[in-house]
């Protein structure tokens, strides 16, 4: 609490006047007491409470929520599925394997296609220069 000699000080945080340092009269500040003060941390010992409270609650439910269903389960079930997943794992890898492969066959067998095109428009290519 601020003596009686001391001035008072309050900084405007919004308006053209931002940031300004303005001076108070002395009345402008009502005094607390004790019990009054106790009171006020004791009510915001309480929100900060609820809210910790609150956050403990929404972090549960998004991990709940980012966790599949299936795994949520201890049940016999959950065992197919995960081979399940597992074997559909395995087929996918297979699959974009096989996929990588007719690409580059595909692109082989385009640029052959293209060389021979050019052949037939412009015929054969000039031999490449000796390098001597």
């Amino acid at each position: 609490m601020a003596q009686e000699n001391e001035p008072i000080e309050a900084v405007i945080i919004s308006g053209p006047r931002r940031g300004e340092i303005i001076p108070l009269s002395p009345d402008a500040v009502p005094a607390v007491t004790d019990e009054e003060l106790k009171l006020l941390n004791d009510g915001l010992d309480l929100v900060e409470a609820a809210i910790d409270r609150l956050d403990r609650e929404i972090r549960a439910t998004t991990e709940a929520f980012r966790t599949p269903r299936w795994e949520r389960q201890e049940t016999p079930a959950r065992d197919g599925l995960e081979s399940q997943v597992a074997e559909i794992r395995e087929r996918l890898t297979r699959l974009e394997a096989f996929r990588d492969a007719v690409r580059t066959w595909v692109q082989a067998d385009l640029a052959q296609f293209k060389l021979e095109v050019e052949r037939s428009l412009f015929g054969p290519a000039p031999p490449p220069p000796s390098p001597n």
